[in-house]
This record gives structure tokens, sequence and C-alpha cells, in this order.
């Protein structure tokens, strides 16, 4: 059977990008603890989650879980949710990604002003 899917792309847009599948999709399940994907941060940047693709690194070991509009990226540890929700004002950390040797100073911690997450 053929079938369309209508995706949204970033919640800035307002637009969806269609797609059409050639293979049957199969069933998810949403997380456990479900992640937002996009951020408006409080400095006014706004990032995308992570969807594949090579990124840089760090020598810290950070890695990018967002990509932000202003250059820099949602920075988290392996197996670390990348959004800090322990206080009122949720935050992330920031910073720039590039050779993974490459020094950098430590992340910024940003609040986040709005999150947008999926739902079914």
């Amino acid at each position: 059977s053929s079938y369309t899917i209508l995706m949204d792309v970033t919640p800035w847009s307002r637009s969806l990008s269609r797609a059409h599948p050639r293979d049957a999709l199969t069933r998810v399940f949403p997380p456990s603890t479900p992640e937002p994907w996009a951020l408006e941060l409080t400095t006014g940047a706004r990032c995308r989650v992570r969807n594949g693709g090579a990124w840089g690194g760090r020598a810290d070991g950070l890695a990018g879980a967002y990509f932000c509009d202003d250059g820099r990226f949602v920075l988290t540890e392996f197996n670390e949710a990348p959004v800090d929700t322990s206080s009122d004002v949720w935050t992330v950390r920031i910073g720039p990604l590039g050779d993974v040797q490459e020094e950098f100073p430590a992340p910024t911690i940003t609040g986040i002003h709005q999150a947008w997450f999926a739902s079914r």
C-alpha cells in the first residue's frame, strides 16, 4: 500500500515535509523519559535535536545533542539526558564542537525558554 508521511521539520517554520516511504513502518514506542525535539534558549538561540550525521567532538568527551542556529551545540555526556530538569528553570550546556582532540573552554550553562515535545 502507498501512504504519505507529513513531518514537522522545526516548530518555527510552520511548514511540513512530505515523504513517501517504500517500506512499511514499524511500530515505535515513546521513551520512558521524553526529550524535547526542539528548544528555544533564554539567549534566543533555537536548537533542533540531533538526527544522524557526523558531528565534531571535543577533548573533554562531551558530544552534541542539539544543533543551535547560533552555530553552537547543546552538549551532553554519553547516556546522559542533555536537558537538566532538576530545577524550576530547565538548563543545557552549550559550547562548540570541532576535532575530537580539540580543547574547548567549559560549556556555558544556559536556560531554556521553550521546549517542544512530539505527541501522538
